[in-house]
């Protein structure tokens, strides 16, 4: 059996958890939050939408997907043409003491918050309002919590007619655990199977 790739089994935990917290969720926009296998994961459920009512769009550029806790701003997904919108967005001023860092992996449609001051919306360029949004990741390799300067809680940013959340958990809850487990164990029996 060849050895599995530690940024392959981190991206599948991570689809595995966002799946599992994505059940509860019909709409919205929810990110998750983890350490595991050494890393911290960000993972933007799939399957949420996020309704653009009430906020102007300024502009598009090229982003990369961060976190930068002491202002309250963060975007998950693969680095991508972004549209960004402004308006009656609040939350949170931070969410932990740490400065700005670049993910070493993102995957998925770019969505997140840049909280310094008055709070802008950044999306996928193109993102229709309360059309689906698709699962993203981004993960900071080799990182934790205490080294990110995170602190754990859930974050909630109020948009004119919907909500950004972000959930930071040192654990994962029961439910999605099982489901991680079952399906951990499912992926490694398929890349033994298929590396015979």
């Amino acid at each position: 059996m060849q050895p599995i790739s530690r940024t392959i089994l981190t991206l599948a935990i991570a689809h595995i958890l966002s799946f599992s917290m994505a059940l509860s969720s019909h709409a919205a926009s929810i990110i998750t939050a983890v350490e595991t296998g050494g890393d911290v994961v960000f993972t933007a459920a799939g399957g949420g939408s996020l309704d653009l009512t009430g906020l102007s769009k300024v502009s598009f550029a090229n982003r990369l997907s961060f976190i930068e806790p002491v202002t309250g701003s963060f975007a998950t997904g693969a680095s991508s043409g972004v549209d960004q919108y402004n308006g009656a967005i609040t939350g949170p001023a931070q969410f932990g003491a740490g400065t700005f860092s670049a993910r070493t992996t993102g995957v998925g449609p770019y969505s997140g918050i840049f909280g310094d001051g008055a709070p802008i919306l950044f999306i996928i360029e193109g993102y229709v309002s309360g059309s689906p949004l698709d699962e993203s990741t981004s993960v900071y390799a080799g990182q934790t919590f205490a080294t990110l300067g995170i602190t754990t809680g859930t974050y909630v940013w109020n948009l004119p007619n919907d909500t950004m959340t972000l959930n930071i958990v040192n654990t994962i809850p029961i439910p999605a655990a099982a489901w991680l487990f079952g399906s951990a164990l499912g992926l490694l029996g398929w890349m033994r199977r298929k590396a015979v």
